[in-house]
């Protein structure tokens, strides 16, 4: 009926903010937000995320904007997109200024090689005299505009839903998909989001169930803790593969969906160690039962092998082929293709 959702019309309102904000640098209201809210030093990542917490309501409205929309999460970032110009502002590895994702999340084994991974884009190539700026994808000239933003929040699916759409591989049990969907979104039952829903009262019984030093979310019990760490360091070198670990389930998650030798069998190894992980940690809490990395790793090896032989027809690969030399063990799917006869040899 043409009828405008208001809140969706404020959000897109909100988000020309953003784009006065990373663009217009010599601003002097500009100037005025920096001193007051951002202090010195810390990049515009940490500013933002500091800002949710201090400063007036228009303020943590503002950043947090992104954060505002179901299933689009960061809609006002990923509309942004880095135009290079001289490269003095942009760092190589970790920001998107080149396809969708950063290149660090793209290409870990190149990014984990790399010398210098605080390089900008400037120090790794000659680059024209002009100045690095953020352009709105969603118009011709690259100027914000709350008529694009409104249409794109209430139209376009986000791309944090495609994201969670790709966690739900017809090869691993369904189960499994929905704790890697819950991992990516950051609502699995782990320690912190116990807290955050009263279920765990006090902010010590939420430390890490492995370490027991720091605060148990997704992305420190999967990834970051050095229980868990083992555990990847372990996959990589069973793959002899080296990369730099992501800083998030999502980066990881997208990592292993992107890997380009067996593609397919290095994604499942996402799903198995997640799990196994996860199965560990409620084990020592449920049970008291201590298990240890070389278990936990053979739950990887063990549980990804059976999901791929009970899931792909046709893959004749032994356990024992699978453990020495997964990377070789390669996974297509057999199609069987039905021949309709239509008579006189012919067809369709």
């Amino acid at each position: 009926m043409g009828i405008k959702d208001l809140r969706m019309f404020n959000l897109a309102l909100m988000g020309k903010w953003w784009g006065r904000l990373v663009n217009e640098q010599g601003g002097l209201w500009r100037r005025v937000l920096l001193d007051k809210y951002k202090g010195e030093g810390g990049s515009w990542g940490e500013w933002i995320t500091e800002g949710q917490n201090r400063g007036s309501r228009w303020w943590k409205d503002v950043c947090k904007i992104n954060e505002l929309v179901e299933g689009k999460r960061d809609w006002v970032k990923s509309g942004f997109k880095l135009v290079i110009g001289d490269g003095a502002k942009v760092s190589f590895w970790r920001q998107v200024w080149v396809g969708s994702h950063s290149l660090e999340v793209m290409f870990p084994q190149l990014s984990y090689l790399s010398t210098d991974r605080q390089s900008t884009v400037q120090q790794m190539g000659e680059w024209i005299d002009a100045d690095d700026r953020w352009w709105w994808r969603y118009e011709k000239d690259g100027e914000y505009t709350v008529k694009t933003a409104y249409k794109m929040l209430t139209t376009e699916e986000g791309d944090e839903i495609k994201c969670l759409k790709r966690c739900w591989n017809s090869t691993i049990p369904l189960k499994i998909c929905a704790f890697s969907w819950l991992s990516v979104l950051g609502c699995t039952p782990c320690k912190v989001n116990l807290l955050k829903r009263n279920i765990i009262r006090q902010e010590a019984d939420a430390k890490c169930s492995f370490c027991a030093e720091i605060a148990e979310n997704e992305d420190h019990l999967l990834l970051w803790c050095d229980f868990s760490g083992k555990i990847w360091n372990k996959n990589l070198a069973w793959w002899e593969i080296t990369y730099v670990m992501a800083r998030s389930c999502k980066d990881a998650f997208l990592q292993h969906s992107w890997a380009g030798r067996n593609q397919k069998g290095w994604q499942v190894i996402w799903y198995a160690t997640i799990w196994a992980l996860w199965s560990t940690r409620n084990r020592r809490i449920f049970e008291a039962k201590q298990v240890s990395t070389e278990e936990v790793f053979h739950m990887v090896q063990y549980n990804s092998y059976c999901w791929i032989k009970s899931k792909i027809e046709g893959w004749t690969y032994s356990f024992a082929d699978w453990c020495s030399a997964p990377s070789r063990c390669q996974i297509v799917k057999v199609l069987k293709l039905r021949l309709i006869e239509l008579g006189q040899g012919e067809m369709r």
